[in-house]
């Protein structure tokens, strides 16, 4: 017995401890003080911007039980406002919003803010997730031109409050590219290997760490403010949406202790330090295009390498021949045509 309330009084401490991170931690069988979502609102903003926009409508949906609509309030209108309507307030899950004023000027700002209640459902951490309906968008300029919009020109910009009066914004992290890789969120205890999302608290500044698997290589942060290949470090004062890119590993690379990657065989001897360098190939057909050596460098072109350049499992094939002006070119499992 003594054993069992001593575990538990253990594991109490621990989450305690979490809890008091910035990031939301919920402990899975201990009944902790939790601060509840209260309400949200939702920040509506087109991309790219849009001049001379005379009307639109559009509904905003969340598939989370528990959150309901309220209303809908026109941000940034012209001088002369015009009509707008909300419809659905009060009805779960979706929201309506109808604006018509002739030469509403987007500018990249918030067009449409939603208004949301949260109820005591939704205390056991699951936050509300908001969404642009495919069906029923309509968008004229206004020489009543009908506009082409899709749910993909809409950048949705969700705020939490609590029941203590704490904002909260949502960070999103996205894996556009073809690789693969972790990205590490250490004040959430979160890591991630595709698209995933955490709230945080307002003011609170998270950083982010990328690494690639075997086959791929990091080639840099978009979003947040970040850029390059370091760690991310993102002010959470809106919510925010940050890329890590990921792609496959290219199909030559400079041999070193920090190898360099190329996508062609020119490039990479052109990259390649004066005096003797190794050019290392996956077992593959290179893209066309050659290579001719003008350089006096001396090249050990070794091909044939697995996807991870970790083994030999081929041979590479080089097209467009091979041009030698100046310098020296050591073939090792390669096939020049």
């Amino acid at each position: 017995m003594k054993t069992r309330m001593l575990f538990r009084y253990c594991r109490e401490i621990v989450c305690a401890a979490l809890l008091m991170m910035d990031s939301v931690v919920f402990c899975s069988g201990v009944k902790a003080a939790v601060d509840p979502l209260v309400s949200a609102t939702v920040d509506v903003v087109l991309t790219p911007p849009i001049t001379g926009l005379a009307a639109m409508n559009f509904s905003l949906v969340t598939s989370t039980a528990g959150t309901t609509f309220q209303s809908a309030t026109a941000l940034n209108e012209a001088a002369a406002p015009g009509y707008f309507d909300a419809f659905n307030p009060g009805a779960d899950p979706a929201g309506y919003a109808w604006i018509n004023n002739n030469g509403i000027t987007t500018s990249g700002n918030p067009v449409v803010r939603f208004s949301y209640t949260i109820d005591s459902s939704l205390t056991n951490g699951q936050y509300p997730r908001f969404s642009v309906l495919d069906s029923g968008l309509d968008f004229i300029d206004v020489n009543t031109n009908t506009l082409s919009i899709t749910p993909a020109n809409f950048i949705l910009l969700p705020t939490y409050k609590t029941a203590s009066g704490v904002t909260q914004y949502m960070l999103d992290v996205k894996f556009p590219g073809a690789g693969g890789g972790t990205v590490a969120i250490p004040a959430a205890s979160l890591t991630c290997t595709s698209d995933c999302y955490t709230p945080f608290n307002a003011g609170t500044s998270v950083t982010l760490s990328a690494v690639p698997d075997a086959y791929s290589v990091f080639s840099g942060w978009s979003g947040g403010g970040c850029s390059g290949t370091g760690d991310c470090v993102v002010p959470m004062n809106i919510s925010t949406t940050v890329s890590a890119s990921f792609i496959t590993m290219p199909p030559l690379r400079i041999a070193g202790t920090t190898p360099v990657y190329y996508d062609t065989i020119q490039a990479a001897y052109d990259n390649a330090p004066a005096g003797s360098s190794t050019i290392e190939a996956k077992a593959m057909v290179l893209p066309a295009g050659g290579l001719t050596m003008n350089g006096n460098k001396t090249i050990t072109l070794k091909g044939g390498f697995d996807a991870s350049y970790s083994a030999i499992t081929g041979l590479t094939t080089v097209t467009g021949g091979v041009t030698i002006a100046t310098g020296t070119l050591i073939p090792d499992n390669v096939v020049i045509n």
